[in-house]
């Protein structure tokens, strides 16, 4: 026997208790043999092959491999392991650990406002451009997060061209339309369109859970100051999940 489960189990905990994503598997998979396991969306086939191959901690239940218990692998041993057994994802960016995500966006808004010229802002729309093309998203998609902002993007912009001193190119009665405040408006209107759509390519391409679970991991160390990183982890998490609740509503 190659792969052996035993009375697996993982569970999420979610606002109302716990989540029950895999409850009790229980199979074997000889060498040279192929299994199917087959369900409907969302009833835990990926958190079943994430949690077999350890990208996911087990609540409880027994996994070896090659005859060995890897159910508490760690480090090196964990490592080793991954030369010999791997999961292979439809979608190459959801195939990234969520906690890489959450870093990957922070370190993407804090570009999106440090760039001061139009090559910073290029290099922004560019890398936001690749990574949509990579995770294969229908822009309708992008179309969507973007709607509920489009009222703010218009009075910023009009607030910017009117109301920034500089070149005059346009007067008309108190109104200036200057060459600065087209630039600002402009410049400000790409940002806000950047930073919504990168924002929501995390909700696109990671669940709730593995963002509650990958926002707790990395705010693991705050625990030594007695923070409540669990509660707030699920607080980042039930916001975030309003965003698609936010943008049906709009649509109506």
């Amino acid at each position: 026997v190659l792969l052996e489960i035993r009375n697996l189990k993982k569970y999420f905990h979610v606002p109302d208790g716990w989540l029950h994503a895999v409850d009790d598997v229980s199979f074997s998979l000889e060498a040279g043999k192929t299994l199917g396991i087959v369900g409907e969306s969302g009833c835990g086939k990926s958190t079943l092959g994430r949690t077999i191959v350890r990208l996911l901690d087990s609540t409880e239940g027994e996994i070896c491999f090659d005859g060995k218990r890897i159910t508490n692998a760690r480090g090196k041993e964990l490592k080793k392991l991954h030369t010999d057994m791997q999961i292979i994802f439809q979608d190459p960016f959801s195939s990234l650990d969520p906690r890489m995500k959450i870093v990957l966006t922070v370190a993407y808004i804090i570009l999106l406002f440090t760039a001061q010229n139009a090559v910073g802002l290029a290099v922004g729309v560019l890398f936001l451009v690749l990574v949509y093309g990579i995770s294969k998203i229908p822009p309708v998609m992008i179309l969507r997060s973007l709607k509920p902002v489009v009222p703010i993007i218009v009075f910023t912009s009009v607030l910017n061209m009117f109301f920034i001193d500089g070149r005059v190119l346009f007067q008309w009665w108190i109104l200036k339309l200057t060459a600065e405040g087209v630039k600002t408006a402009v410049f400000m209107s790409v940002r806000i369109v950047c930073l919504i759509a990168g924002t929501s390519l995390l909700t696109y391409t990671t669940s709730p859970i593995a963002l509650t679970d990958g926002i707790e991991r990395l705010c693991n160390p705050l625990k030594r100051f007695k923070l409540p990183v669990h509660e707030l982890a699920m607080m980042m998490t039930i916001a975030l999940r309003f965003i698609p609740t936010l943008i049906e509503e709009t649509d109506k």
